[in-house]
């Protein structure tokens, strides 16, 4: 089923500049390009046109926006580093008042879980609803457009904006709403589905070779995975964030400690 809510919108985050795997979004997977996977993944819940892609002016990232016109995706182009700014010129562009934040290197961005999150996100009149129990790479970030808007200009330096999660989960600056999961099957956050590498993306191929599909259910994921622990990409849930990137991170006046 399709859900279409009002002036919200799933805004995808991608380039194709990367230096371990470039053009990444565009590699193939089970002969479909891994960013129309996540786009198809996104359309089993939310309606094709509230999904947009969001890249960068740089000429580099024109194919997306090619990619994008050839699948009759909408999509933006804006600031090659300033995320937030991107999205903000997206959001006016499109009349969004809520957003998803999502990023093109997660093809497995669970949309279901997406949803409720959406649903308890309002609930709670949250500013940011964020969840850290689902595996990495299957997470999603609930967003208030204005709250965007408020905070983009208190930034000590919204250029590493790319990092925004760290920006937004300052229950000190934004309302914030932290979602639990309720399947527990699913509440695996040690488990990494992201793609960065190589061999990120061949365990992706892998996977949807295995179970031959493009959109397998989390569930299905998981069971794979428990079942073939030998491709299983773990992460260090307790390994703190650099603390570099997080006092880049703060807000002007910001007297927190990163200490």
């Amino acid at each position: 089923m399709n859900i279409l809510r009002n002036n919200f919108f799933v805004f995808i985050a991608v380039r194709l500049k990367s230096s371990r795997l470039p053009k990444k979004a565009l590699e193939k997977i089970h002969d479909k390009e891994m960013l129309l996977i996540l786009i198809d993944r996104l359309s089993k819940v939310f309606h094709r046109e509230q999904i947009i892609i969001c890249t960068s002016n740089d000429p580099q990232d024109n194919e997306l926006i090619e990619f994008a016109n050839s699948k009759n995706i909408p999509s933006y182009a804006g600031d090659s580093d300033d995320v937030i700014s991107r999205f903000l010129g997206a959001a006016d562009k499109f009349g969004a008042t809520t957003i998803a934040r999502v990023t093109g290197d997660n093809p497995f961005t669970d949309p279901i879980e997406m949803e409720k999150m959406l649903i308890a996100h309002h609930e709670n009149s949250a500013e940011y609803t964020f969840n850290t129990q689902l595996p990495v790479g299957t997470r999603s970030e609930i967003i208030e457009v204005c709250a965007l808007q408020r905070i983009h200009n208190q930034l000590v330096n919204p250029k590493l904006s790319e990092y925004m999660t760290y920006m937004l989960n300052r229950p000190d600056m934004l309302i914030t709403n932290k979602y639990f999961v309720k399947d527990q099957y699913l509440i695996r956050p040690e488990l990494s589905l992201t793609v960065d590498t190589p061999k990120d993306i061949e365990l992706i191929r892998k996977i949807c070779s295995s179970l031959n599909k493009s959109d397998p259910t989390l569930h299905e994921i998981i069971k794979w995975l428990d079942l073939n622990s030998s491709y299983k990409i773990l992460v260090d849930i307790n390994q703190p964030a650099p603390k570099k990137i997080l006092s880049q991170c703060s807000y002007k006046k910001d007297l927190r400690s990163f200490s």
